[in-house]
């Protein structure tokens, strides 16, 4: 199927799929549905970013008086305020987490495939698996998770994801449903908030009292702040510069030390720039590099 088919399809899917439920019946939903889901397994997991959908996840198990153990992916690249978060809310929520560490780490992706400036897919004529994207998706994220789970007990694993994030997620809810098998992990995988919207999160937060991450509340124009690795350049076509150099100017140093500041000019200008010119520039104009 091409990508304008499958495009196509999630708009439609779309407009059937996220009619807003009140509060209340949203809730009860899907309570109802993790309830029924969780008769059927023995030994479930949740994966976490301790981002504000799979935070909800767990809430959710929690009125359901449901302490169900937290797989969490340290990729030692994350936000600092996430780091805070999550040792206040394992503490304060009694919360069992397992942590994946990736063999590898982000400069070791970078040194042998490049800075990832562009998501998987989105340079017509290249296979994404050529793309820096798909490599740190793959080192950091699914082959630890896949050992992970090959080797553990685990039956089901949840997690936060929802339809409304992206076209892919959407797609991907469409295709294989909420609840389904994956033969790449051995495990049936679940995804109980897949249809709660933006607007039924924030007001479930607000109305709950739910904590979440403070760097939510870092808002800029043009972007949209979430939880992740700080490093990801995949998001520099949006001012993610700006942010890290508003809000995390010494991390934002770091990434350019690094030679982010070669590849981001030498992409900017369709030519190869060193990094010494590179970082001369930024002294005079430190907004160049905010985004593509």
């Amino acid at each position: 199927m091409s990508f304008c088919s499958r495009r196509r399809l999630c708009v439609r899917f779309f407009l059937l799929y996220f009619l807003y439920v009140d509060i209340s019946a949203r809730i009860k939903l899907v309570t109802s549905e993790i309830f029924e889901v969780l008769k059927k397994f023995k030994k479930p997991a949740i994966t976490c970013s301790y981002g504000k959908d799979s935070i909800l996840v767990v809430w959710f198990l929690r009125r359901l008086a449901r302490n169900i153990p937290i797989v969490f992916s340290n990729t030692g690249f994350e936000y600092p305020e996430l780091y805070q978060f999550r040792r206040q809310i394992i503490k304060d929520w009694n919360l069992t987490e397992h942590v994946v560490l990736p063999k590898h780490t982000f400069w070791w992706i970078v040194e042998r495939h490049g800075f990832p400036m562009y998501s998987k897919g989105r340079i017509a004529g290249y296979d994404r698996k050529f793309l820096p994207a798909h490599y740190c998706c793959l080192y950091l994220k699914k082959r630890p998770f896949n050992q992970f789970f090959s080797k553990s007990k685990f039956d089901l694993v949840m997690d936060g994801l929802r339809a409304q994030e992206s076209d892919l997620r959407r797609y991907t809810i469409w295709k294989y449903g909420k609840l389904h098998y994956s033969k790449q992990n051995r495990i049936f995988k679940f995804h109980p908030i897949a249809k709660v919207t933006n607007k039924e999160r924030e007001e479930i937060y607000e109305k709950y009292k739910i904590p979440y991450c403070k760097i939510y509340d870092y808002r800029m124009e043009g972007i949209q702040n979430r939880t992740g690795c700080w490093c990801c350049t995949l998001n520099w076509k949006y001012p993610k510069g700006k942010f890290l150099r508003t809000f995390y100017p010494k991390l934002w140093k770091i990434l350019l030390d690094h030679g982010f500041a070669s590849a981001c000019l030498s992409e900017k200008l369709q030519s190869p720039v060193s990094q010494e010119y590179a970082m001369t520039q930024l002294e005079t104009r430190p907004c160049l590099l905010d985004q593509l």
